[in-house]
């Protein structure tokens, strides 16, 4: 070997070397820049928390800092909640009306989902929670929503009912499960030019059974110094769900191309504010028409106004098995909202949360919160009893 390349052996060791201790350091640097961000930021939480802390324990919660991220709606705008050009040029007729609609004095509008055969539930819900006349806290009005049956018969008796009960409004389609979005988006048409003063609105389907006085309960707390009363669509929210190819909601892939629908609520009820209907409504001539109305007014649309459905999935029973020992119990004021198909059941559930109602008065909520009737449920999450589960405070507004 001659020394020159010995020599420039030699350099190229010394080029790697310095290459290698170069790239080392800079790993270093690096990783030690890392780690200072992770205890800045972690010291940054830790004052929030305390700062946060302070506030929950003087039980003054500010508006703002209630809302968090979870509640915080105020990236969605109703004046920004066009998306793209009309694909749905929807054109209702509504073949019955009732007389008197809202009026000035009316909190809440509570509109029932129900087929036109169902003359025995809308009966039962009008003698039971439906029956306005027995409250005196809040104003409530209440109407069924139906469309038209297969059959000449049905209708004469519909009309029959709608001159007795001035409560129901039909749409001129035929009634079909293919046909539900139809309804949704004419309920809240109707809704949002009838009853243009009323400040809140719960959907709900003609066998769901509502503890009114809870909802009430809730109702007030959230319109009392204006607190809650914009933004706001408060329902069970589901987690993402598999899009069904089989069976009778099978959806095929030129209807809904994607494995996973988004995030929406459960049909059995769900509360709204005015804004959130009349923005709901309007967008949905912008949104390609799916026929399940659960998905598209809860999912899809708001998903399109970039609006958060706020979860209050502990208010919902959804074990039959639980009901009647949940609202004959001591924390029946918890819960607002089941599925009773049963008429009986039906009955016999309205006459054990009256007496209750009765007798007992409804503790005052320490923070109020979207979603949220009580202070603490004793169900928690378990895998057993997924529905019963509401996030601790500090959970839900850190989220």
């Amino acid at each position: 070997m001659t020394s020159q390349h010995f020599l420039t052996t030699e350099r190229k060791k010394t080029r790697l070397y310095l290459i290698c201790t170069l790239t080392l350091t800079v790993m270093s640097l690096d990783i030690t820049m890392v780690m200072l961000m992770c205890v800045h930021q972690a010291v940054v939480y830790n004052e929030e928390l305390t700062a946060f802390t302070s506030r929950v324990t003087t039980n003054k919660l500010p508006y703002a800092v209630i809302r968090s991220k979870r509640y915080d709606n105020s990236s969605w705008d109703i004046d920004k909640s066009h998306v793209g050009p009309v694909v749905n040029p929807y054109q209702f007729k509504y073949v019955l009306e009732p007389r008197n609609v809202c009026d000035e004095g009316h909190l809440l509008v509570v509109y029932v989902h129900s087929d036109v055969r169902n003359f025995d539930r809308r009966a039962v819900i009008r003698k039971t929670w439906g029956n306005t006349s027995i409250y005196t806290d809040i104003q409530m009005k209440l109407f069924f929503f139906v469309a038209m049956s297969q059959r000449g018969e049905d209708d004469d008796v519909l009309r029959a009912e709608a001159r007795e009960n001035d409560d129901i409004i039909q749409l001129g389609f035929i009634e079909h499960y293919h046909n539900m979005t139809y309804k949704a988006i004419g309920a809240l048409k109707w809704l949002v030019t009838r009853c243009k003063t009323v400040t809140y609105l719960l959907k709900t389907d003609d066998d769901t059974f509502v503890n009114t006085f809870a909802l009430f309960k809730h109702i007030e707390a959230l319109s009392e110094d204006h607190l809650y009363v914009s933004g706001l669509l408060v329902c069970c929210r589901g987690h993402l769900k598999l899009v069904y190819r089989y069976g009778k909601w099978a959806v095929n892939r030129t209807e809904y191309p994607d494995d996973y629908y988004p995030h929406y609520c459960s049909g059995i009820a769900y509360i709204l504010t005015a804004d959130v209907a009349r923005a709901i409504y309007r967008t949905s001539a912008h949104v390609p028409y799916f026929w399940i109305d659960d998905v598209y007014v809860t999912g899809m649309i708001p998903e399109a106004i970039r609006l958060r459905q706020i979860d209050m999935r502990g208010a919902y029973i959804r074990d039959v098995g639980k009901i009647d020992e949940l609202f004959a119990g001591n924390e029946w004021y918890k819960f607002a909202f089941c599925h009773v198909p049963d008429l009986h059941h039906f009955e016999r559930l309205w006459n054990i949360v009256r007496s209750k109602a009765l007798l007992e008065r409804i503790p005052d909520i320490e923070v109020v919160v979207p979603g949220r009737l009580a202070n603490n449920y004793t169900y928690r999450y378990r895998a057993d009893l997924p529905y019963y589960y509401v996030p601790p405070l500090t959970e839900m507004i850190n989220y």
